[in-house]
């Protein structure tokens, strides 16, 4: 799995607007003041403020988030922050782990709807306590041993070192007498990992148990053995949604759709007789069929490809062109190139070769 998936949420980089201050100043038309003087010390110490209250979304697009739940979205995405930089970029679990959390936030942030003034509102109150956020986003791929189990919302205090003891452990989930595959396994622990993380270990047994309890009613992983590399690749990249917010059962269910409409009469055609510059045109432009649609539209779309490049002459000759010139046809010709395929890419080279001469 590539690293560091791009979360699409609109709070990235941005900085949030400049709040009023605490207080502010007034004039009274009367000769006697109405509160003592400005400098008069307090009756009483100022309380420090506590983090406002987050509630997680649900999973969905264009949903009406409430106050506390666009303040957890902005909150999560200063902890991503942070996180990402504390991932270890050699360490798979870490990586899978971290592209759970983006993916779940994804699916609950990235497009939301929001009253008037809430988001700003959630903004100032969330930027107040910055530095506790990036706190919390460094201790999630802190050591084990530092990682705290508690809910983000509630806030650690340090203790006085104390004499050794016998450390409490929480018995691991158990899988209810249901063989996982390692497929399986993962798409557990990516779905739950929030609740892990986030939510502490009484609600990741609760997630891991309906997981499994779904799996334990729906259909178990299928066989992708028969498939080739490609096609193996574009059927778990259409499936990863599924695989790492939904669970085992819903991966499962879309790798068994993708494989029937897959059937035996649509496998992906030999490429061996493109030059290289060709292959990388057809895979370019079929690429949006390839990591969304799954393996059937893929390979269709690769046998439509191929249908239009054979009606038509083949990549014209450009060894007769200097540098310059060669890098110029290119260019000019990249769009059709990366977007339309073979046939339209050597079509574009040789008009271009045309107004050459």
């Amino acid at each position: 799995m590539v690293f560091g998936l791009i979360w699409l949420a609109s709070l990235s980089d941005k900085k949030s607007p400049a709040t009023s201050p605490p207080y502010s100043t007034s004039t009274s038309s009367s000769s006697t003041p109405a509160s003592p003087p400005a400098w008069q010390a307090p009756a009483a110490p100022v309380q420090a403020p506590s983090r406002p209250s987050e509630e997680t979304p649900p999973v969905g697009s264009g949903n009406v988030l409430t106050s506390p739940q666009i303040r957890y979205c902005t909150a999560q995405n200063i902890r991503l922050d942070a996180a990402k930089e504390a991932v270890n970029q050699y360490n798979d679990s870490d990586i899978d782990r971290f592209n759970a959390l983006v993916a779940d936030y994804n699916s609950r942030c990235s497009n939301f709807r929001y009253r008037k003034g809430a988001l700003e509102s959630a903004r100032s109150e969330v930027e107040r306590f910055r530095s506790d956020y990036l706190a919390q986003g460094r201790q999630l791929f802190a050591p084990s041993s530092a990682r705290p189990s508690a809910s983000p919302q509630v806030r650690s205090t340090p203790t006085q070192p104390t004499q050794p003891r016998a450390e409490a452990r929480v018995p691991a989930p158990d899988s209810g007498n249901v063989q996982l595959s390692g497929p399986e396994e993962e798409s557990v622990e990516a779905a739950c990992s929030s609740d892990k993380y986030l939510n502490g270990p009484a609600a990741y047994r609760a997630c891991r148990e309906r997981q499994i309890g779904q799996l334990r009613n729906g259909p178990r992983r299928p066989d992708l053995s028969g498939l080739a590399s490609a096609e193996r690749e574009s059927i778990e990249a259409a499936c990863s949604s599924d695989k790492y917010l939904n669970g085992p059962a819903a991966y499962n269910r879309c790798l068994t759709g993708q494989l029937r409409a897959l059937g035996t009469n649509n496998r992906r055609p030999s490429l061996d007789s493109l030059s290289s510059s060709e292959r990388e045109s057809i895979e370019a432009a079929c690429s949006s069929d390839k990591y969304l649609n799954g393996p059937a539209s893929y390979n269709q779309c690769l046998s439509n490809q191929l249908s239009m490049l054979a009606r038509q002459a083949r990549r014209p000759n450009l060894s007769n062109l200097t540098y310059s010139q060669r890098q110029s046809i290119e260019a000019a010709c990249s769009s059709d190139k990366y977007l339309n395929g073979p046939a339209a890419y050597n079509e574009c080279l040789a008009r271009q070769l045309q107004q050459l001469r």
